[in-house]
């Protein structure tokens, strides 16, 4: 069976994790869903989250069927 490759990658950085977007389905996921209305994510950006909000973010990433790394 072969694995798809990570559409998020996350990063824990101590106080913080970021967020990064490895496929376009993951760059559409955070604008939508992240970002502020208006606001791009440029390539290769990072959008920093709380640790108290990892979980939902993951979950949520998930159900709608991307691949999470991280």
């Amino acid at each position: 069976m072969r694995t798809r490759a990570p559409d998020l990658q996350f990063q824990n950085l101590g106080s913080i994790v970021t967020c990064t977007a490895v496929t376009l389905r993951g760059e559409i996921w955070i604008a939508e869903r992240l970002l502020d209305p208006g606001e791009r994510l440029g390539e290769g950006d990072t959008v920093p989250i709380e640790h108290r909000f990892l979980e939902d973010i993951v979950l949520g990433a998930r159900a709608e069927g991307l691949v999470c790394h991280g």
